[in-house]
């Protein structure tokens, strides 16, 4: 399956990254709804983070959208999906990539003018499924 969005395009269920979340219907309403506020005071600049990036669609659809942003920094807990985003999406247009758990590392990486999550896959303790990176609760 193929999700495009705004001119960026992303296959699913890549093979060389078993696990690394790809967009939905949730990000996609996500998506808008940032550009929506964007397109109406630029909100997308200097320095972003997305927490819980999966394959890192979300930055794409939103450094794309902006040039005005300096860096984009992508968290996630799960290393495939670290490997996925970065795989994807350039480090010299300013792309950092970051393994491990929000709590930690945002204290160590400074102030962000626009901090991004999709709650839905922020992880938890209790799962419903038998993917260990899969959440319903925000933590």
């Amino acid at each position: 399956m193929h999700v495009e969005f705004r001119g960026q395009h992303c296959r699913h269920d890549d093979p060389r990254f078993p696990g690394a979340w790809t967009p939905n219907i949730d990000t996609l309403a996500l998506l808008q709804a940032i550009l929506s506020v964007h397109d109406a005071e630029p909100v997308l600049r200097g320095r972003c983070l997305e927490v819980g990036c999966g394959n890192g669609f979300v930055a794409q659809v939103l450094a794309s959208a902006a040039p005005a942003v300096e860096e984009m920094h992508l968290m996630d807990v799960n290393p495939v999906s670290i490997a996925s985003a970065s795989d994807r999406l350039p480090s010299a247009r300013g792309f950092r990539f970051h393994t491990g758990a929000a709590q930690q590392l945002m204290p160590t990486l400074g102030h962000f003018d626009l901090v991004v999550c999709n709650p839905p896959y922020v992880p938890h303790t209790s799962r419903l499924d038998t993917n260990e990176y899969e959440g319903v609760e925000l933590i």
